[in-house]
């Protein structure tokens, strides 16, 4: 849901990823047309999205908007900062980490800590440097990676950054981490899991205007084999979102399908087909097209897996 263009971001569709035979009802229209969004599942029937851009909502940089499964509507309530084109993880005591993004022509480095249940927020740690279109991932239970982005809303960035939120936050130090073969931004990226190497890898797709797909070994010591090339996509994309899903029929731990994004071409084109990042031990690392379809043509949206018990889906 959300994403650009702003005229189909209301949509708030749902797909069951396994079964394409599956007719899901959508949940109730998001609460405004927002683009440029961040969000997760906080916890089994809560998910919350945060800050973006609306043309209709001044204040829209600066609300959080959490979904119920309980009450079945959106509630919403104010960050400490707005922000357009945020990144975000979600941590395991329930807070949305909400990172970056700009406001008016300022690209910015605060952060927050987003609780949904006291509809409240409190400061972060600030990033290294102010950036928007940026992606994070939970590297392992306490470690975060921040991998590229833009610093002026239109370059792109190839650094990444490594934070260990077990630290005393008055100790919490950034480090470098290696940096990608190509800058990005309006990426999306994921953890999915080797079988051969026994070991998650960091997967980086789109926003650098080529097909390439970046992977960092996590087991490697200290990332010190950095970025290789991985099976491209097959699409040129800007702005895709990543899910990550536990044992997908057919795979071995975790997978990340792409949802979403603008096909780069001579026409604006959206990408509808979901796709499927997996490694197996006898067949390597590859892509795969998944027969289910989004309806909306969407770019830089949030995508969020959710239990079964969040949606309503039957066999047609």
């Amino acid at each position: 849901m959300t994403g650009y263009p702003l005229v189909n971001s209301e949509k708030a569709e749902i797909t069951d990823i396994v079964n394409a035979k599956m007719d899901c009802d959508n949940l109730k229209d998001f609460a405004q047309e927002v683009g440029y969004a961040t969000g997760g599942l906080v916890n089994q029937k809560t998910f919350l999205i945060c800050g973006g851009y609306s043309t209709t909502d001044v204040n829209a940089g600066e609300t959080c908007h959490a979904f119920d499964s309980d009450d079945k509507d959106y509630r919403s309530f104010k960050m400490l900062q707005s922000r357009k084109a945020p990144a975000s993880v979600v941590l395991d005591n329930g807070l949305l980490w909400v990172t970056g993004g700009t406001v008016l022509s300022t690209t910015l480095e605060s952060t927050e800590f987003v609780d949904e249940a006291t509809e409240s927020s409190t400061a972060g740690p600030d990033l290294p440097i102010g950036l928007s279109q940026h992606c994070m991932v939970r590297i392992n239970q306490s470690a975060v990676i921040v991998i590229g982005g833009s610093t002026d809303v239109t370059n792109r960035k190839a650094e990444t950054w490594i934070l260990d939120l077990d630290e005393d936050q008055s100790q919490m130090d950034w480090i470098q981490g290696p940096s990608l073969n190509k800058p990005r931004r309006r990426h999306a990226c994921g953890l999915v899991f080797d079988p051969v190497t026994g070991s998650n890898m960091v997967v980086t797709v789109g926003g650098s205007e080529d097909s390439t797909v970046e992977l960092l070994d996590l087991q490697s010591q200290d990332l010190d084999e950095g970025w290789i090339y991985g099976p491209s996509f097959p699409l040129i994309l800007e702005g895709p979102s990543a899910v990550t899903f536990m044992d997908y029929p057919g795979t071995e731990g975790q997978s990340m399908i792409i949802v979403g994004g603008s096909i780069t071409g001579e026409t604006v084109d959206y990408l509808k087909n979901l796709y499927l990042f997996s490694c197996t031990k006898s067949g390597g690392c590859q892509w795969n097209k998944l027969k289910q379809k989004l309806d909306t043509n969407i770019q830089s949206p949030v995508a969020i897996l959710i239990p079964d018990a969040m949606a309503s889906c039957s066999a047609p």
